[in-house]
């Protein structure tokens, strides 16, 4: 018999794209519990801000975090694994050095999460000042606002693959990181 599994994203999908809210989800998460199925988190969210829904809906399966960069369980979840956390991006840091790089090298004008700080996250995110320090924790991407023609935009994208980098395209910002994506 085979076993099913069910991936979800979080904002525009399972959560309201304004209001983070759940509750119109509620009879498929109660179906689904009582099923026994197991539900993955699957966002450009960090880990931080997905544990709390993930707590709010008793949902302890694993998370796939920051478009695919990162995924956590929680101990034991698959028992040959010896951690919890599994990477498939490269070190935050690593991200913020060629960004500053390029942004050096080419003058190229865009306003990163790094850049911003958390009341300028809140006003950018329309996010309360707690979740805005959750978004703010970025383990594997770097949100960032792009303040250039489409020229320049194409350019910077051809750049950031000579640091192993790609730029997805999000609801409100573009990420860099990894060529990873979530659907993967």
């Amino acid at each position: 018999m085979k076993k099913l599994l069910i991936f979800t994203d979080l904002d525009g999908t399972l959560l309201d794209h304004h209001h983070y809210d759940w509750s119109p989800a509620k009879p498929a998460l109660q179906r689904i519990a009582s099923m026994n199925l197991p539900l993955v988190f699957n966002s450009s969210k960090t880990i931080e801000e997905m544990k709390p829904f993930a707590a709010a809906l008793n949902i302890h399966h694993p998370i796939i975090a920051e478009n695919g960069s990162v995924v956590i369980t929680e101990p034991n979840y698959f028992p040959s694994l010896e951690t919890t956390t599994i990477y498939f991006g490269c070190d935050y840091a690593q991200i913020i050095n060629a960004l500053e790089e390029l942004r050096t090298k080419f003058n190229f004008r865009f306003c990163g999460f790094n850049d911003m700080s958390i009341e300028e996250l809140v006003a950018h995110t329309g996010l309360d000042a707690e979740n805005a320090r959750r978004a703010h924790s970025r383990l594997c991407s770097e949100p960032l606002l792009w303040q250039q023609d489409e020229e320049s935009l194409a350019l910077f994208t051809e750049e950031l693959t000579h640091y192993d980098l790609a730029l997805t395209r999000g609801g409100r910002f573009y990420h860099v990181m990894r060529p990873v994506d979530k659907g993967q």
